[in-house]
């Protein structure tokens, strides 16, 4: 457990789970998810593991974008982290779509 303990991947992933499921995306389609905390303020979005096309805004938390037409399809396992000044990256949320 890092120093942030788990309370951001609850907060994201709700009911105390450490995934979220975001569902199915085509190749092509859109997604947006608002990954960010109500409870950590002052700290970096940082989004790795996304399908090509899909990036975090790295201030306000909004994930968002468009999947590539020729991403790899399968599972994707994102994981939006908080990053402080001092370059800390601390809790982890996992976020997981589908691309079709």
């Amino acid at each position: 457990m890092n120093r942030l303990g788990a309370r951001y991947s609850a907060e994201v992933c709700g009911d105390g789970n450490f995934v979220k499921e975001l569902g199915n995306v085509a190749r092509g389609g859109t997604i947006e998810f608002d990954a960010s905390s109500d409870v950590f303020n002052g700290y970096d979005y940082i989004l790795t593991n996304a399908p090509d096309g899909v990036a975090i805004d790295s201030v306000t938390g909004m994930l968002s974008g468009r999947v590539s037409a020729d991403a790899e399809t399968g599972e994707y396992t994102m994981i939006v982290s908080l990053r402080d000044d001092g370059g800390f990256i601390g809790q982890s949320a996992k976020l997981m779509i589908n691309v079709t």
